[in-house]
């Protein structure tokens, strides 16, 4: 038998069942269901709790109902209500309880953000360093060719570079028969930087550099494709857009000057943006002060570590050599001919 003392209702047996009405907090039953007046003799603990206020989280504003209503000065972030419309008393007893928001890393987001800003500028400058003159030489070939006249056979020599693992461009007159203007089957081309790296090129494209005309208007057309099996450890030269250069630009060539065995590198200006014809037409090439001699032709024209042009030189007529003045054909003329022709530089 539990005691007439134990506080308990007893109408649902609930332990503890007090509150400060009398009121049973499960069954709502008044006294805990002992009557107002108990009987003779029957002892009823009528005690008193400990009133402990409840304490409350409110996470919303009671005047405008705004979520999370905290600032740091106790008002309402919405509406400025001050403690969100519950009263200071409610405040200092506790019974509210005042809920922190989130707080918002704005110093955090300002440091990535400024991170990141460096890095892409980082990424911005090292794209445009300058390509270094050792690592693009990697790319530059020597082009030995082989081709008969009059039932006599002769050799020549010029340059040619990577334009991608499996490409190289170079002048038409280094991949073509002079004596008949018919393009040779293929050419050995010598990688002089790569331990001397022999390999046999196929001869893809040429342009129609033996067309009838004048004999200046042959450098227009002084291009050649060559491929070879991809060489996947040289990294090829970046083929940039001859419009950005200017009068006076800084250029440097590469090539293998009289077909000797070692590269070398020239430097030089663009003097002239268009060739003045000897009957008075403009062609679209270059004039530049870059030394070359035989062997140059088909080396690249470098301009910001990108190539811009095709060095072109002597075109052998039956009564005598032309002389070639220091001409380069434009890389953007020559890569919409190739087009044309179904060849394109970017694959």
């Amino acid at each position: 038998m539990k005691s007439a003392h134990t506080i308990l209702c007893k109408a649902c047996g609930t332990e503890v069942a007090r509150t400060p009405n009398g009121i049973c907090i499960k069954c709502k039953a008044q006294n805990w269901g002992h009557p107002a007046v108990p009987p003779p003799g029957t002892h009823v603990a009528a005690a008193v709790p400990e009133i402990i206020p409840p304490k409350i989280t409110k996470l919303v504003c009671k005047n405008c109902m705004t979520m999370v209503a905290k600032t740091p000065n106790e008002r309402c972030i919405n509406c400025g209500r001050l403690l969100w419309g519950y009263t200071r008393g409610q405040v200092e007893a506790g019974e509210v309880m005042l809920a922190m928001p989130k707080q918002k890393h704005y110093g955090l987001v300002i440091a990535l953000s400024a991170c990141l800003v460096v890095i892409a500028f980082a990424v911005i400058y090292y794209i445009n360093q300058p390509r270094p003159v050792t690592d693009m030489a990697r790319a530059v070939a020597r082009v030995e060719t082989q081709f008969t006249v009059n039932g006599l056979t002769y050799k020549a020599s010029g340059t040619a570079f990577l334009i991608s693992p499996t490409k190289l461009l170079t002048a038409a007159h280094v991949a073509i028969n002079p004596a008949t203007g018919e393009k040779l089957q293929t050419v050995d081309v010598i990688f002089t930087k790569l331990s001397n790296k022999h390999i046999r090129a196929r001869v893809l494209a040429v342009g129609d550099a033996f067309r009838e005309g004048d004999k200046r208007s042959f450098f227009l057309y002084d291009f050649a494709v060559l491929e070879i099996p991809p060489l996947p450890d040289v990294k090829p030269l970046a083929l940039g857009n001859s419009d950005d250069v200017q009068e006076l630009s800084d250029v440097i060539t590469m090539g293998h000057s009289l077909g000797d065995n070692n590269l070398s590198m020239t430097e030089g200006k663009i003097n002239s943006l268009v060739y003045q014809n000897e009957d008075g037409r403009s062609l679209d090439l270059f004039k530049h002060s870059i030394t070359t001699n035989h062997g140059n032709s088909g080396g690249p024209v470098i301009y910001r570590s990108k190539v811009v042009g095709i060095l072109v030189g002597l075109r052998n007529e039956p009564d005598g050599p032309v002389e070639g003045e220091k001409i380069a054909n434009k890389i953007n003329s020559i890569r919409k001919q190739l087009l044309a022709m179904g060849v394109d530089l970017d694959n």
